[in-house]
């Protein structure tokens, strides 16, 4: 348990300092930067979880038991943390803005009426006497 306490405290620090950054927006110092977040974390995870999946025990259990609720908050905290996540929003709009893309895709502009005016022609499934849809039986 000290091991995953240790992981998620660094992790935590490590994202704070991304979402308290001054520094505006970058892919690199935000995207990127939480990627790298989270080290000994991950490495305490894949240690435990191989000796959970191959030999496992009542007392490994146990720990598996109270650190499964720990580690879903630390994710949910990381994922709920509105600083960061004004950060990557920031990101993402700047990424839309410099590739001049729109700001909805096209498809929502115009409702589908009917899924099959969507398939071009050549790929729409043949249909035998039985009603079944056939793509690819032979003649």
């Amino acid at each position: 348990m000290p091991a995953f306490q240790e992981g998620i405290a660094r992790q935590k620090k490590e994202v704070e300092v991304i979402a308290a950054s001054t520094e505006a927006p970058t892919f690199a110092n935000t995207i990127e930067a939480v990627e790298r977040t989270g080290e000994l974390l991950t490495k305490v995870n894949n240690v435990f979880y191989a000796l959970t999946d191959n030999n496992t025990n009542e007392e490994l259990q146990k720990i598996e038991a109270e650190i499964a609720p720990l580690l879903a908050k630390h994710r949910d905290d990381i994922s709920l943390n509105d600083r960061l996540f004004q950060r990557v929003k920031a990101v993402w709009r700047e990424g839309r803005r410099s590739a001049s893309l729109p700001s909805k895709p096209s498809f929502w502009k115009k409702p589908i009426k009917n899924s099959s005016e969507t398939v071009p022609p050549s790929t729409r499934a043949k249909k035998r006497s039985s009603g079944r849809s056939m793509k690819s039986w032979p003649s």
